[in-house]
């Protein structure tokens, strides 16, 4: 399952898209985009830009459309490697946070 494919059903689910009103607003076929709700196309990113425009996402879901839509265009060893930075960030910065709190006890 792509990125855009988990992206897309857990929108679709959760807003009650109708994905037939989608495809006649984007302009393509309700066969197109149930291929790509299942992970077996990729689309364009002009395509993708008015997909995300008919499903009305807010700036966070949006991100996440975009992440989705990037992640899917990247080769394996490097989608893979971004993840494992970003898992790495993540823990970095709950160190960091734990640090600052210890720091902020230990001068209180």
């Amino acid at each position: 399952m792509t990125e855009i494919s988990k992206f897309l059903n857990e929108v679709i689910a959760r807003k009650n898209i109708v994905m037939t009103d989608i495809s006649e607003l984007v302009g393509v076929s309700n066969q197109f985009l149930s291929d790509l709700k299942k992970g077996k196309k990729s689309c364009k990113e002009v395509t993708w830009k008015e997909i995300i425009k008919y499903l009305r996402l807010d700036k966070n879901d949006e991100e996440k459309a975009w992440r989705a839509w990037s992640l899917d265009r990247m080769d394996k060893k490097t989608r893979d490697y971004l993840l494992k930075l970003e898992e790495e960030n993540d823990n970095l910065k709950k160190i960091l946070s734990y640090v600052e709190f210890v720091k902020k006890e230990k001068n209180t």
